[in-house]
């Protein structure tokens, strides 16, 4: 039990996530005290796209474990869930055991955004950066909320930098093209989004941005291509809340 836990562990790291589930899973009823084994089981399905199968075991781990490690991960998924009271409970705890553990003020002000407190979210984003200047998330939400107060030198500096950390974060691409949009730099905002669409094809919104600048910019067969992508893309998404049969649990308010 002890070797097949440290190698989930190991796979959990690596992001081989699915070999992390298949060699434990058959194991969780067997150990159910686990927390190591219960961290794997439930981190490996969230990093996978599941997170609900996840969320559920890490709030284990968390609460009897007494784990910041993990409140934090189950902030992040209730962040995703847009269920923001249970996250921010989950971040109080996480911040209660381990102020320090990395990723909480960005967490802090990802919730603070969704609530309506922009200034508050800046700062905290901001102390995310004193501590972490590489966190890529935290500029990349700092970037976004400067651009919507319209402050755009702040933001474009903020996109700028983030993206010298990750050259190829579509959505680093498609922020700053608003911005440029914004200042007038029209060209410059259509080709970073298209670089955004080369990164990311099947994204919907930066194609509906690159058809209105391309007519903008008097290339109508470049804005008629990108219409029939925009197109191709809204009936996809239709098509596929039309056949989806899953139903989603709802989860507590308290």
């Amino acid at each position: 039990m002890r070797i097949a836990t440290l190698l989930g562990l190991c796979y959990v790291r690596l992001g081989r996530d699915a070999q992390a589930i298949s060699l434990l899973m058959p194991l969780e009823r067997a150990s159910p005290e686990n927390f190591d084994l219960a961290w794997a089981l439930g981190s490996a399905p969230i990093r996978a796209g599941r997170a609900q199968e996840g969320l559920e075991r890490v709030e284990k781990v968390a609460q009897q474990g007494r784990s910041a490690e993990a409140y934090a991960l189950a902030a992040d998924v209730y962040i995703r869930l847009n269920v923001f009271d249970r996250a921010r409970s989950n971040l109080d705890a996480a911040m209660r055991l381990d102020p320090q553990l990395p990723g909480l003020h960005t967490l802090s002000g990802t919730i603070m955004d969704y609530s309506g407190d922009q200034k508050g979210a800046a700062a905290e984003f901001q102390k995310a950066l004193d501590a972490n200047p590489n966190d890529l998330e935290a500029r990349l939400r700092l970037g976004a909320l400067l651009y919507e107060q319209r402050q755009l030198d702040p933001a474009k500096q903020q996109l700028d930098r983030a993206l010298r950390l990750d050259p190829t974060s579509s959505l680093a691409r498609y922020i700053l093209a608003r911005v440029e949009r914004a200042q007038g730099q029209l060209d410059a905002a259509v080709r970073d989004l298209e670089k955004a669409v080369q990164g990311d094809p099947e994204w919907l919104p930066p194609h509906i941005e690159l058809v209105a600048l391309y007519y903008r910019l008097k290339r109508p067969e470049d804005g008629a291509r990108e219409k029939q992508i925009v197109d191709r893309l809204n009936a996809e998404e239709q098509q596929h809340k039309a056949t989806l049969r899953i139903i989603t649990p709802t989860l507590p308010s308290h």
